[in-house]
């Protein structure tokens, strides 16, 4: 509960950048989908969405752009 309002109210601010820090941990599988699925919503009614997480599968599904971080080292796909 506490990440899905902390999510809240990153949007009530009509911010037109999201930095989301893991936004999808420690949810149920049906709240990570809502979530990912709103932050496709808003990215494509021009929001800039950026997310850091763990993972690779929602990643490749739901991003337009990707970046790999390894030891420092910047790996961009897509």
């Amino acid at each position: 509960e506490r990440q899905r309002m902390y999510i809240a109210r990153s949007l009530a601010t009509q911010s037109p950048v999201l930095l989301l820090d893991e936004p999808t941990s420690n949810l149920d599988i049906k709240h990570q989908l809502d979530i990912w699925k709103l932050m496709k919503e808003l990215a494509s009614n021009n929001r800039t969405v950026i997310v850091t997480t763990h993972d690779l599968k929602a990643t490749k599904r739901y991003c337009d752009q990707i970046a790999i971080l390894d030891k420092g080292d910047c790996s961009r796909l897509g």
